[in-house]
């Protein structure tokens, strides 16, 4: 089953037995957001998450996730819950943290960049001119490389 975006308003569980099959085979969802009333995540299986916004202020218990994706998922909490969700597993251990909700923005295009600075592959500052791989650093704090 294909879906990207998956919004979980409440706890979903299982009675032994008998199992929502149309959950668990869902694997490759990319973004979820968890409602404000859920309060147990055993069932996260994607492992395509890039974003997981959670709407409830006390952090949902849940099972542990990878390296790679503590590293990678963008984690989104509710304002003003950082202290808590910083003291609970497996919570705690995300590197990418912010309060709020994501707001699909991830970088502002500016019209008319300009080149701020030119290094060198070696990190060297140069010029525009010069010749080889070069790393442009642009007003509006985006990078571009060149090869010339």
């Amino acid at each position: 089953m294909k879906l990207d975006k998956l919004y979980i308003g409440r706890n979903i569980g299982h009675t032994p037995g008998y199992y929502l099959e149309s959950l668990w085979v869902i694997r490759n969802v990319k973004e979820y957001t968890i409602g404000e009333n859920v309060t147990q995540l055993d069932w996260l299986a994607s492992e395509d998450v890039e974003t997981i916004t959670l709407l409830c202020a006390t952090p949902p218990t849940c099972k542990a996730f990878t390296e790679a994706q503590y590293a990678n998922i963008n984690l989104y909490i509710p304002v003003g819950t950082t202290e808590v969700y910083s003291k609970v597993e497996p919570w705690c251990y995300f590197w990418n943290i912010q309060e709020g909700a994501s707001t699909g923005i991830n970088q502002a295009e500016v019209a008319e960049d300009e080149v701020e600075a030119v290094y060198s592959i070696n990190g060297q500052r140069c010029s525009m001119s010069d010749k080889g791989v070069l790393i442009l650093k642009m007003k509006s704090g985006k990078t571009m490389k060149v090869v010339k």
